[in-house]
């Protein structure tokens, strides 16, 4: 079996209610509810749909904000909000935003397996509409879908660095988003010369980059060659 990360970036600043908005994604409510969601200390509750998400359920652990500050006195200015939830067919999702101006990026994670795509309840097509929908409502700089023994593919990760201390991740993945700020600094000509991928178009002002049909497989050399490839075309490597 392969674990799959949908990993969606931002540096846009977000308000509280953008885990409900994300979460109110036709894909994603698709994909997670029912789920539960961690509340902290090991406790769950269970939810039906987005609009029975609320940020007051949460551990003020997981709502992390400075001078003990209970979780209804959430401030915009100074929180930092985790979401957690799992769905009934084990698609888990999690967020971490930022409210506020900050170099480190807001991510939203989903994690699926191999299995979800045997049985199709995720396809190619499913997830190109998944990415479409949160790249729009997340206002995402990068994106991808990586098997997670990807993680240990190099010590050193490759990142574009940006003089106010953004990091973009630039490794290619199974599907790879470069947003419209990748673009500007990378260059369209690089895409220009961009020919080992199945897919690539552009999406929400960026480009979107399909590697292959099938699904990417860490172990598989093959695989590994046709990644390596495409980062030499663009110049990533």
């Amino acid at each position: 079996m392969v674990d799959y990360v949908v990993r969606i970036l931002s540096f846009c600043p977000q308000k509280v209610d953008i885990v409900h908005s994300v979460l109110a994604c036709p894909e994603v409510d698709r994909l997670i509810f029912p789920a539960v969601l961690y509340t902290g200390n090991d406790s769950t509750i269970p939810i039906n749909s987005a609009d029975q998400f609320n940020i007051a359920s949460v551990s003020k652990e997981l709502v992390r904000m400075p001078d003990a500050q209970k979780v209804e006195q959430l401030d915009d200015d100074q929180t930092l909000v985790i979401a957690e939830l799992r769905g009934e067919n084990n698609i888990e999702f999690s967020s971490t935003i930022n409210l506020v101006q900050s170099p480190t990026p807001n991510v939203i994670n989903l994690r699926f397996s191999s299995e979800h795509l045997q049985s199709e309840a995720l396809t190619l097509s499913n997830l190109k509409k998944l990415f479409s929908e949160l790249i729009s409502v997340f206002q995402a700089d990068h994106a991808s879908i990586y098997d997670r023994k990807s993680i240990h593919r190099s010590k050193h990760p490759k990142y574009l660095r940006t003089a106010n201390f953004r990091s973009y991740p630039i490794e290619m993945e199974w599907l790879t988003y470069f947003g419209p700020q990748m673009i500007e600094l990378l260059g369209h000509e690089r895409f220009t010369n961009l020919h080992t991928c199945v897919e690539k178009y552009d999406l929400h002002g960026g480009t979107m980059v399909i590697l292959q049909e099938d699904p990417f497989d860490e172990d598989n050399p093959q695989h590994q060659e046709r990644r390596i490839q495409a980062e030499r075309e663009l110049h990533l490597s």
